[in-house]
């Protein structure tokens, strides 16, 4: 039953923050990002994805499967689709990165955005996702992806500026294994480095393949 209440808070969360960039953007309101900046023009098919403006990410420090840096200078001139998970996750990481490995294919035809494309998996379980194992998953989808992890703090840093929630339940006594409560959506961040937008996981990936290509369209004629 705590599992179960853990999961629908998290849920919660996440389906809050969509409905509350609905809100914005149907109601006509103006909320500036951290910069202060705000999009204009926004497609209707965009509501309640994109963020009220753009986000710039603040410094993190998190080591790929490699053990390399992975900060914030490697989303720099980068469309990065990230996800926060644990590789023992029993369904909605499996789905979800499922869901991510088509929208990559679908977009590699997008001449644009294709080659630009990276996909992050961020593991909040850094106990048990050594390196070997994070790259065997994340490699399992697609050997291009990233896996990325690091100690609480420094997954905190990133997921707090994102709005990435998780909690690790406690083992049963007697158990060694144990579950992570966590969001689902995937969220964007564009080649500045600045969250835009964030999807559910659960969507058809042909739609949010068409969002992610407006997106960019929106993006190119503020920057123009």
């Amino acid at each position: 039953m705590k599992n179960k209440t853990l999961l629908m808070a998290v849920a919660a969360l996440t389906l809050v923050a969509l409905i509350g960039s609905a809100v914005f953007f149907m109601s006509g309101g103006e909320n500036a990002s951290d910069d202060g900046a705000v999009w204009e023009n926004v497609p209707e098919e965009l509501f309640g994805i994109l963020l009220p403006g753009p986000k710039p990410l603040k410094p993190f420090a998190l080591k790929d499967a490699d053990g390399r840096l992975f900060d914030r200078d490697r989303m720099r001139g980068k469309w990065s689709l990230i996800f926060f998970g644990y590789t023992h996750c029993p369904d909605v990481c499996p789905v979800s990165m499922g869901v991510l490995t088509e929208v990559y294919d679908i977009l590699q035809t997008d001449t644009l955005i294709g080659r630009e494309l990276q996909v992050i998996f961020v593991s909040v379980d850094p106990q048990r996702d050594t390196n070997p194992i994070l790259k065997e998953y994340v490699s399992y989808f697609n050997p291009g992806f990233v896996g990325v992890s690091g100690s609480k703090p420094q997954i905190d840093i990133l997921a707090k500026q994102v709005g990435a929630g998780y909690f690790i339940d406690p083992p049963k006594e007697g158990e060694e294994g144990y579950t992570v409560s966590h969001s689902s959506g995937i969220f964007m961040v564009d080649p500045r480095a600045r969250l835009v937008a964030l999807f559910q996981g659960e969507q058809y990936p042909r739609k949010i393949a068409f969002e992610i290509t407006k997106i960019r369209e929106l993006i190119a004629g503020e920057e123009s």
